[in-house]
């Protein structure tokens, strides 16, 4: 995060991953943008299919703010931060 130098993912690699099909992601503490444009990248690539954990009104505002309708995503609603996790893990042992 700190380096300037574009990240790339290597071809091959993104084709591999790409045969999988989306997988289900948690993605928890989803109110910061760096995790809603990443998160966007990966579903436009068709490699994830995101539940969203974290505050509903700013997580919707960050993808507003990058023209991301979401409205098709869970998004499980927890604005205490610390809270998050817990509810991912619980997601994730829900095999969800």
């Amino acid at each position: 995060m700190l380096s300037k130098k574009e990240i790339i993912c290597p071809e091959q690699l993104l084709k591999l991953a790409k045969t999988k099909g989306p997988v289900k992601v948690v993605i928890v503490n989803a109110g910061k943008a760096v995790s809603i444009e990443s998160t966007k990248q990966a579903v436009d690539e068709g490699l994830i299919d995101p539940i969203f954990v974290g505050d509903k009104k700013v997580i919707a505002k960050l993808a507003n703010d990058i023209k991301w309708d979401i409205s098709n995503y869970e998004i499980v609603d927890e604005p205490v931060e610390n809270n998050t996790a817990p509810i991912a893990a619980k997601i994730a042992s829900k095999e969800k």
